[in-house]
């Protein structure tokens, strides 16, 4: 039997989905987004809607399509049977895309395709994570099951008793060995920090042999595929960037060390970043959004005086960036004034989440 007549005959049915902020609504989409993020289950769904014979669904992540060159016969496949929706699932872009109506392109990697609406889908938000958990109605109980089970869909539903063995098995599809393994260990325990990438890579050389060209390529290809960030200090370039990576539970599944206040502050990048905030940081500030003229500081645990006071001494530093509104992300301290013309809000992080 021909091997798109194999594919052409799955089916997808509806099943049980948690609705995303991300729809797919464009005739031609480039869905972008990292491993594991449910892009799979988001493209599943909307198929489940059309009629079997309209769509051809393809995953070049299918072992059993590996030198099989479909591509040869994929156009006259697709006139002979009138489809008119292609989905082209974890495509390398190694053949040019056939010309039909309605066309669906995933991958885990930046791109972007003349005439493509691109639509990028994160693992969870907060908000999005609450529709997950069905078992909590108390937001802070649900917030304690988030710093611990993370963004990513697919662990939502695992057993906490074996929920780090699942988790670095989940790990392994960003890394291809365990020198990659070692790296991805070594970027999420500087969550937070201040870093440059020449810094780890001789950092890492203490302890591995490996060049600095391996080191480098890893590093860009974790940024190319959604999993590494590096934030741009304001107005210097050139000064060392803060590392956050796609999920902050990574740290705690690939060591026994425990910084929360660190997990904390890459539990807000997320946020921002999920809502396409463009941000940077600051030597008192940790994100900084110039367009908003916003300043984000996450404080988990001081009482509200001590935060006051540390206000108060970078009350300077909010004037000289013309900043009109400070955010304090807390764990628990609720408060909102205004001080010399800048408004002052702390508030838990839960009611930061849905609010931003």
């Amino acid at each position: 039997m021909d091997i798109l007549e194999i594919l052409y005959a799955r089916e997808f049915k509806k099943v049980a989905y948690n609705v995303r902020k991300v729809t797919l609504c464009n005739k031609k989409t480039l869905l972008l987004g990292p491993k594991g993020s449910g892009k799979s289950t988001l493209i599943f769904d909307y198929l489940s809607h059309k009629r079997k014979e309209s769509y051809l669904y393809i995953d070049f992540d299918d072992f059993r399509l590996k030198d099989k060159n479909i591509e040869n016969s994929l156009e006259n496949f697709l006139n002979k049977h009138r489809i008119s929706c292609l989905v082209l699932e974890n495509f390398d872009f190694s053949f040019q895309i056939p010309l039909i109506d309605e066309i669906l392109i995933s991958t885990n990697k930046k791109y972007s395709i003349d005439g493509f609406d691109i639509v990028t889908l994160f693992p969870l938000d907060f908000e999005e994570f609450i529709s997950f958990d069905k078992r909590e109605l108390n937001l802070e109980a649900i917030f304690s099951s988030y710093t611990i089970q993370g963004t990513f869909p697919a662990m939502q539903k695992e057993q906490k008793d074996d929920f780090i063995a699942l988790y670095q098995n989940f790990l392994k599809r960003f890394v291809k060995s365990e020198l990659e393994m070692q790296m991805l260990k070594l970027f999420s325990s500087h969550q937070g920090k201040r870093v440059s990438v020449h810094g780890l890579f001789l950092l890492f050389k203490e302890s591995q042999k490996i060049s600095k060209d391996t080191f480098y390529s890893f590093a860009k290809k974790l940024q190319d595929e959604y999993v590494l960030f590096l934030v741009e200090k304001y107005n210097s370039k050139k000064s060392s960037k803060k590392l956050y990576l796609i999920d902050f539970s990574f740290r705690s599944v690939l060591s026994f060390e425990k910084d929360f206040i660190k997990r904390f502050e890459n539990i807000v990048f997320l946020e921002l970043l999920k809502r396409e905030k463009k941000f940077y940081y600051t030597d008192a500030i940790d994100f900084y959004i110039p367009d908003e003229s916003r300043a984000i500081i996450t404080i988990p645990f001081l009482p509200q005086n001590l935060i006051e006071r540390k206000l108060q001494r970078l009350s300077e530093h909010f004037v000289s960036l013309d900043v009109k509104n400070v955010q304090i992300v807390t764990m628990q301290e609720a408060k909102q004034y205004e001080q010399n013309g800048i408004s002052y809000e702390l508030l838990p992080f839960w009611s930061f989440a849905i609010s931003i």
